[in-house]
């Protein structure tokens, strides 16, 4: 077994079968209709786990080996137990698509599941041109779904999709088109400027509907490293939506977006005086690693492999994620 499969086998209660597949007579079938041979064993796991989550405790010691294969293979998923919700103030995270919470803070929200809950509001959730996978368009946004709900529960946050689309679809632009855009061209644009409104008043309403009365601790947005359009929307759109919701600026965490500063892009939007400082991610790195390699419809293994080494680059020694805080507000240096 792998380091991370261990890792992650250590504090596993269920296995669950990845949205990207589903049982065929003679194992799996892919979403994009590719079928998988597997032996008995492995098909009749297979089986159970996508009737519903199965209980690891409950695999016989005949199917250990089945399921360590089918985990490794990537068809099935190893999940925590259940966790009870902290009653503490929640976290929330603007997140412009469906892998960008945790992408860039996949490590600090595993370190804090036990003390806080979390919120990821994910904003421009529907991504029409995600086909690395050939999933029929009818069907990759509620695998998209799917995807958020299984890296929330190895993580340990509640996803909510707007289902807004994305750049590429909604202003029909290739993918170097949406790249490097700086706040001053964004807020150029009439256009634009209704994008920040309408993301200002649906993710307001959204996340005040999903709390009720409970509390915000800090309301984590991107710092629009790399100029992504969509980033830089929900970046321009934090200090309205903060003040909707009573959030004090001086609360507002913004996160370095991945893959993008792995890749040395510039851009991103003002700091205000915030100040760079990082958490450290040793301790659930593994964890975040494997939440990413859910996301199949976005993220790609050198993707991954990009943020994982970006991250022990940024720490002295072990992982790190990096944020812009308010000084005086935040000790930054733990999670």
């Amino acid at each position: 077994m792998t380091d991370e499969a261990a890792c992650i086998a250590d504090r596993a209660g269920n296995a669950a079968l990845l949205p990207h597949f589903a049982p065929h007579p003679q194992g799996l079938q892919t979403a994009g209709g590719r079928v998988v041979a597997l032996d008995d064993n492995e098909r009749e796991l297979i089986g159970r786990c996508a009737e519903a989550e199965c209980h690891v405790d409950a695999v016989s010691d005949a199917e250990r080996a089945s399921l360590q294969r089918l985990v490794e293979a990537g068809y099935l998923l190893l999940l925590p137990p259940p966790a009870a919700v902290p009653t503490a103030p929640v976290d929330v995270v603007l997140s412009p698509h469906i892998d960008d919470a945790a992408l860039s803070l996949g490590g600090a929200i595993a370190l804090r599941g036990g003390v806080a809950r979390t919120l990821v509001l994910n904003i421009f959730s529907s991504q029409s041109y995600q086909t690395g996978l050939r999933v029929p368009a009818e069907r990759l946004d509620a695998i998209a779904l799917a995807e958020d709900r299984l890296a929330g529960r190895l993580l340990g946050y509640h996803g909510h999709c707007l289902g807004l689309r994305g750049a590429q679809d909604r202003h029909r632009l290739g993918v170097a088109s949406v790249m490097g855009w700086s706040a001053a061209a964004v807020l150029a644009q009439s256009q634009l400027r209704d994008d920040i409104e309408l993301v200002t008043g649906q993710a307001a309403a959204a996340i005040g509907a999903a709390l009720g009365r409970a509390p915000i601790a800090d309301l984590f947005a991107p710092a629009a490293i790399g100029g992504h359009l969509d980033h830089v929307i929900v970046a321009l759109a934090a200090p309205h939506i903060a003040a909707r919701l009573g959030v004090p600026a001086e609360r507002i965490v913004l996160y370095e977006d991945l893959p993008y500063a792995a890749a040395d892009l510039g851009g991103g939007v003002a700091l205000h005086g915030r100040v760079a400082r990082l958490a450290d991610i040793t301790a659930t790195a593994a964890i975040k690693r494997s939440a990413l390699t859910v996301f199949k419809t976005r993220l790609r293994a050198p993707q991954i492999a990009l943020c994982m080494a970006h991250a022990g680059r940024a720490a002295k020694a072990g992982a790190a994620e990096r944020r812009f805080v308010t000084p005086g507000v935040f000790d930054m240096e733990q999670p």
